[in-house]
């Protein structure tokens, strides 16, 4: 499955390549020094487990904070990184909770992620639309992979982990955690609200093996949605003091 991601994060790299490529149609070529940014932002990251039943989907919404820093080489492509943490919850086996439901409970438990990712930022609306500097709404695609380190879980996991149970395996979560490498696709929509500032609003869908999340099933793939709010301003760039890009 690591090599699956490889692979997936391979194909979005070329693709962000292209897309890459046919943003240079909109190059600003008075403005030699890009457009820096920054942001914060709040939001909350979505389990999409295969054991996240339905039924429990309200209790898998978990609060997340990021931080920004970004560079737009062109008013249609540019780079972002992003460092935040996320807590993320998971669910054990549903055969576990019925079997032993005074151990078990709701089968719940809560852990952290500390995350930290390298995302393509390509502007649908500049590449087809041309680029309009005080257009108030913009929307593009996000394409990258980064990096978590998953801790602080639930004390309740090394009651789990030690409870012998015959009608079912134990769930085999451990609660040092590990790093683990992440792949990611997303859309945004920036809003802008003056010269230096705008809200950005980024969903972003997330895949990494992990050992958590349905491993009892044989499933180590973990996937997660994130949905952020960011406030971000833009620097003033260069001798031109420019914050944004001007023909």
């Amino acid at each position: 499955m690591k090599r699956f991601l490889m692979k997936l994060t391979l194909t979005m790299c070329l693709l962000m390549c292209v897309l890459a490529a046919s943003a240079q149609l909109y190059t600003a070529p008075k403005h030699k020094h890009g457009d820096w940014y920054i942001g914060l932002g709040g939001g909350f990251s979505q389990s999409m487990a295969e054991n996240a039943k339905a039924s429990d989907f309200i209790f898998h919404q978990m609060p997340s904070v990021n931080f920004t820093l970004g560079h737009n080489f062109t008013p249609s492509f540019g780079l972002q990184a992003n460092a935040g943490i996320t807590t993320q919850v998971g669910r054990c086996s549903e055969a576990a909770t019925k079997a032993m439901p005074s151990v078990y409970g709701n089968g719940r438990y809560s852990y952290k992620i500390l995350t930290a990712s390298l995302s393509g930022v390509v502007n649908l609306t500049n590449v087809f639309f041309g680029y309009i500097p005080d257009r108030p709404v913009t929307f593009g695609l996000t394409f990258g992979a980064g990096a978590i380190k998953t801790f602080g879980f639930d004390d309740k996991l090394a009651l789990w982990n030690r409870t012998p149970n015959t009608t079912s395996p134990y769930y085999p979560v451990k609660k040092d955690g590990g790093q683990y490498i992440v792949g990611h696709a997303g859309a945004q929509m920036a809003i802008r609200l003056n010269e230096p500032w705008d809200i950005l609003v980024d969903l972003r869908a997330n895949a990494t093996d992990n050992e958590y999340n349905g491993a009892s099933d044989g499933n180590t793939i973990d996937f997660y949605l994130d949905l952020m709010v960011n406030f971000v301003y833009h620097f003033k760039n260069g001798k031109q003091q420019l914050r944004r890009f001007h023909d």
